[in-house]
């Protein structure tokens, strides 16, 4: 299981973006790799665009699966609070929180802060 950032899903959705032809080219490795779409949770969609928003049940409108994170808000919390220099976001800490406790290896970013943090990698590098 990977976990994406949302740098990573609007550098894949929007063509103009400088990533976008390294997220587009990691996206396709993932989705071959699995043999599905990568999860994604919910607070990482919460400031994009509609095809990032959840719509009822657990898929968004482009098919990515999202993992509530609310459940997890004591644990996030932790995680934020925890950090030595302070530098990921809420919504960071979130998705850390959800790849240490689904065992993802890996966070699929450009946010650079992401290298920062142990036991999960950030791709692509």
């Amino acid at each position: 299981m990977i976990v994406l950032d949302s740098s990573f899903l609007v550098a894949d959705h929007n063509r103009r973006d400088v990533h976008h032809g390294a997220a587009a080219a990691a996206m396709e490795k993932l989705v071959a790799a699995n043999g599905a779409l990568p999860f994604s949770p919910s607070t990482s969609f919460s400031r994009w665009s509609p095809c990032f928003s959840p719509v009822g049940g657990s898929m968004s409108p482009c098919g990515l699966q999202r993992l509530p994170s609310s459940d997890m808000f004591p644990d996030v919390m932790e995680t934020f609070r925890g950090q030595r220099q302070g530098r990921l976001s809420f919504a960071d800490a979130a998705i850390v929180t959800v790849a240490l406790k689904r065992a993802a290896r890996f966070v699929a970013t450009f946010d650079r802060d992401f290298r920062q943090v142990e036991g999960v990698g950030a791709v692509p590098a």
